[in-house]
């Protein structure tokens, strides 16, 4: 899964390779100057601006580097210098950037970093009819998904140095300006160069889909190693409790077998007791009768008793 998800995300990544993309100018080396029309260009809805830039001096006034516009208000796109590019924090730090929208005609950023000579910065700015994307030096300066919309044009002027400012002290080289291109390539090739670089934008769906369920892997797998740990806590203390009950009956075993005997012998101590009771019984059953007749003589004597008793007196 691992290899499909690198192969499908290296493809994601390839969508915007040129092989889609026509190239409506390019160019090694220019240099800048006040007028220098490079290129008439078709302003569509989605363009792509990349160039690599020197700068040898920073002016005293605004400067142009590179504009495409047939008039000072169509700027789409513009880049200036100030000279306050070189001042970190400033207002007007890096690169003046613009890009005119339908409501707004000098629409700027200025994404910064501050700006130093002699070095080389590589820009690339993106553009469609709902967002605006600047890159510098492959960091990603500036980006608005809800740009405004822009005029199209079938043909407008390109400049290294526009007709309306001084041109910048700057050298630029790779200059590329492309638009999306329908590619022409069968996507059912099995050439996986031409797939990564023609056709992978047919799979977005699915390389997001992959992404989703390989997160849910991460997360089920978490899971299970939790309620693995969980299983072994139980088995753990289930184990404890089976040894527990184990040792409780053998202790109760070992009390019932211990007092066998001395129940038994209460059970005797018990028949013979019971045994004493009825021998009892009779003996209170026979002196009774014995107080009986000794109270019937007692009666029977009485008479003669008092008859003595008289004749004595």
């Amino acid at each position: 899964m691992q290899l499909a998800v690198a192969l499908l995300a290296m493809a994601w990544t390839a969508r915007s390779d040129v092989d889609c993309f026509d190239v409506q100018y390019s160019a090694d080396t220019v240099t800048t100057s006040a007028g220098n029309q490079l290129v008439e260009i078709a302003l569509l809805d989605e363009m792509h601006f990349e160039f690599d830039v020197v700068i040898n001096s920073f002016p005293t006034g605004w400067a142009s580097v590179f504009h495409c516009g047939s008039t000072d208000s169509i700027r789409t796109p513009g880049f200036w210098l100030h000279p306050e590019s070189d001042v970190a924090g400033h207002q007007f730090e890096g690169f003046h950037i613009s890009f005119s929208t339908l409501s707004n005609t000098n629409a700027w950023i200025n994404p910064g970093p501050e700006l130093v000579t002699g070095q080389s910065y590589h820009v690339e700015l993106d553009v469609t009819q709902s967002s605006f994307v600047v890159t510098i030096d492959d960091v990603v300066r500036y980006e608005n998904y809800a740009y405004a919309a822009h005029n199209t044009y079938d043909s407008l002027p390109c400049y290294s140095g526009d007709p309306w400012y001084d041109a910048a002290d700057v050298v630029i080289t790779n200059l590329v300006i492309s638009s999306p291109a329908e590619c022409s390539v069968d996507c059912s090739a099995l050439d996986l160069d031409t797939f990564l670089s023609s056709c992978s934008s047919n799979y977005d769906d699915l390389v997001a889909g992959i992404g989703t369920n390989s997160g849910n892997v991460g997360t089920n797998s978490y899971n299970i190693e939790e309620n693995s740990q969980k299983i072994v806590t139980l088995t753990s203390a289930n184990a404890a409790l089976s040894a527990r009950i184990e040792e409780n009956s053998q202790n109760t075993v070992t009390l019932i077998s211990a007092n066998v005997a001395d129940i038994a012998a209460n059970a005797e101590d018990i028949g013979t007791n019971s045994g004493n009771v009825g021998t009892n019984s009779d003996n209170i059953e026979e002196n009774s009768q014995n107080i009986v007749s000794f109270v019937t003589l007692a009666a029977a004597n009485a008479a003669d008793i008092k008859a003595n008793a008289e004749d004595i007196a």
